[in-house]
C-alpha cells in the first residue's frame, strides 16, 4: 500500500470523522428562521469566513467546509510524516472541541463516550499509519515523486490560505 493511502486511512479518516461531527452539528444547530430563508439569522459562528458564508446560503457554508477539508487533506499528504501526525491530532481535537461547543447540553451527557471513541479512532489510525510506514522510508519516495521546492511551496501556500481564511480573521 502506498504512503498516500496509508496517510488517508490512518490520519485522514479520524480527521474526517471529527470534521463531519462538528460541521453536521453546526448545520443542524441553525434555528428554524435560518432554514426558512432568513440567512442573516444564524447562531453565533466564531470563524468570520464561515459566518459570512452562512449569511449567503447554507450551500456556501458547505462549500467553505469542503475547501477546509481539501486544504487539510492536501497538507496531510504533503507534509513530512511527523508534521502530518501533529496536524491530524490538532484537527481531530479542534473539531471535537467545536462539536462539543455546538451541542454542550447533548454532549455533556455523552462527552466521555465521544472522547473515548475519538481517542480510540485517532490512536488506532496513528498506530496503524506509523507502524505500517516504518517498514519503508516513505519520505525518500515522496521527495523523488514531488520536487522539494514545489512540495514546500505548496505546503506554505496551503497553510497560509487555510490560516488566513479560517484562523487569522477570527
Amino acid at each position: 500500500m502506498t504512503d498516500t493511502k496509508r496517510r488517508l486511512l490512518g490520519l485522514g479518516l479520524p480527521c474526517l470523522a471529527a470534521f463531519l461531527l462538528d460541521t453536521t452539528q453546526r448545520l443542524c444547530a441553525q434555528p428554524a428562521a435560518y432554514w426558512a430563508g432568513n440567512y442573516h439569522y444564524i447562531l453565533q459562528e466564531g470563524t468570520p469566513l464561515v459566518r459570512t458564508l452562512y449569511t449567503c446560503h447554507p450551500l456556501a457554508a458547505v462549500g467553505g467546509y469542503v475547501l477546509w477539508a481539501a486544504i487539510i487533506t492536501a497538507l496531510l499528504l504533503l507534509v513530512p510524516r511527523i508534521l502530518a501526525v501533529m496536524l491530524s491530532i490538532a484537527v481531530v481535537f479542534g473539531h471535537i472541541a467545536g462539536a462539543y461547543s455546538w451541542s454542550a447540553q447533548l454532549m455533556d451527557r455523552y462527552v466521555n463516550v465521544v472522547f473515548l471513541f475519538t481517542g480510540i479512532g485517532l490512536g488506532v489510525g496513528l498506530h496503524w499509519y506509523l507502524k505500517s510506514s516504518m517498514h519503508r522510508n516513505m519520505e525518500q519516495l515522496d521527495r523523488r515523486s514531488f520536487p522539494t521546492v514545489l512540495r514546500w511551496s505548496t505546503i506554505v501556500a496551503l497553510s497560509a490560505i487555510g490560516y488566513y481564511l479560517f484562523v487569522a480573521r477570527s
